[in-house]
């Protein structure tokens, strides 16, 4: 079993991150931040620039849009590359590479024009096979992108069946008219699709050092990636001259530091030393008074993989027990003290509404009968399950992150299991993201 990130057994939803932040950056809890304490700007480099110096709990993965796999990636990749679209102030989506779309009447041809001042860093054009390029390279089985479902859920005309080889990826429904013109054939309408561009010529240049190194990366993004390798505890950015609206960046760079400590972060920005870190637990309390302090609603779920191959977990009634045993409001407000909300669904608030403006859960109802919490219950089910079996007991391996919150929500889950099934032995097996993830 897994404890991860992003179907199973959801723990909890929206994990509201409890910030500090002190000196003033390009998001709005950073300028609020830093009016409080009394500073403009960012951090300073060692070259006297304005830089955002952020904390990260975990490593990156890959930059490698294709292959990135988990939260710190992402996020040091949405600061140097941009799709078709992008996000305002607010959050709202708009132009980003694309100038503009056109939609035909039966909403299966999407056409966008790429704007002609895009550039990657190193003076390139963006164009229009850039997005092709990528969009066939990560949905080519060969690849092997765990995001591959992007592709698939943005019904794409031939995506199911190019996703799993029974046709090329040059049937994927999306091809370049010319430079600047993007054409995307769908197979039924679909509002929700997007992904990066990448620049062919580079990547094949690259061989299979693609993305490994600040010289194997371009940059379409408002930034580029000055300092970086894999396992590095520091992903260092610069802005990117070369991108349309630099005269808009009013940054001069982006520090990424990983610290999956909370306690030395919180030191660290004491110190001057990060401008922005995020809390949990104990920490939540201790500065939740501060001015400093604030939090938001990152819209990501943590939750339980079972793997159904081994013996125990392949029984529906043993992992349905399992699912009701342990109180997800206790994780919530005992152990991660984040401002986190329990979850009896995948789907969290505030994702989506419908037509008539209804949130998706109002519609869709927010509890599950297998995943409350409901300990007799649950201990009904452990014991249809073992006598399905023809078991007294099970044991299994509980896998988890090196993280400060991933260990405690496993402790949690280790004790909840143990003292409510009777005959359930629980082991821990702690390990850094990548290896978990591998």
């Amino acid at each position: 079993m897994k404890l991860r990130k992003v179907m199973a057994w959801t723990l909890a939803s929206a994990m509201f991150a409890g910030l500090l932040a002190g000196c003033g950056g390009s998001t709005q809890t950073t300028e609020t931040a830093a009016a409080e304490s009394g500073s403009e700007e960012g951090g300073s480099s060692a070259e006297g620039g304005k830089v955002l110096r952020y904390q990260a709990s975990t490593l990156v993965d890959s930059l490698d849009p294709a292959l990135s796999n988990d939260y710190t990636s992402s996020g040091v990749i949405s600061q140097f590359m941009m799709g078709l679209m992008t996000k305002d102030e607010s959050g709202a989506p708009v132009y980003g590479v694309a100038e503009s779309e056109e939609k035909s009447e039966d909403g299966l041809t999407l056409t966008f024009k790429i704007r002609d001042d895009a550039k990657w860093s190193n003076g390139d054009p963006v164009t229009a096979n850039d997005f092709v390029y990528a969009w066939r390279r990560v949905a080519d089985p060969a690849t092997a992108s765990d995001y591959q479902f992007f592709i698939t859920t943005a019904c794409i005309a031939n995506a199911e069946e190019v996703t799993t080889g029974e046709k090329p990826v040059e049937e994927l429904g999306v091809e370049a008219a010319d430079d600047k013109t993007l054409v995307v054939t769908l197979s039924s309408p679909c509002a929700i699709f997007d992904y990066l561009p990448l620049n062919q010529k580079f990547v094949e240049s690259c061989g299979g050092n693609f993305a490994t190194s600040a010289d194997t990366l371009l940059a379409d993004g408002p930034f580029k990636v000055s300092s970086y390798e894999p396992s590095a505890m520091k992903v260092e950015l610069v802005k990117n001259d070369q991108f349309f609206g630099a005269s808009d960046v009013k940054l001069d760079g982006v520090e990424f530091s990983i610290i999956t400590d909370s306690q030395t972060a919180a030191l660290s920005f004491e110190n001057g030393d990060l401008d922005v870190v995020t809390l949990s637990g104990n920490l939540v309390e201790q500065y939740e008074d501060d001015p400093r302090f604030s939090t938001r609603s990152d819209g990501y779920n943590w939750y339980l993989t079972p793997n159904m191959k081994k013996e125990g977990l392949d029984n529906v009634n043993i992992r349905k027990a399992l699912a009701k045993s342990y109180d997800k409001e206790a994780i919530t407000t005992r152990v991660l003290k984040d401002g986190s909300t329990p979850m009896d669904y995948f789907v969290p608030q505030g994702l989506a509404t419908n037509e008539k403006g209804e949130d998706f859960r109002e519609a869709a109802g927010s509890a599950y009968d297998s995943w409350t919490y409901d300990v007799e219950a649950a201990k009904e089910l452990w014991k249809t399950g073992l006598g399905e079996l023809g078991k007294d007991s099970l044991s299994f391996t509980l896998m988890c992150e090196d993280t400060d919150s991933a260990q405690a929500v496993a402790q949690f889950l280790q004790s909840e299991w143990q003292n409510n099934l009777p005959g359930l032995t629980i082991e821990l097996q702690v390990l850094p993201k990548k290896a978990r993830l591998e």
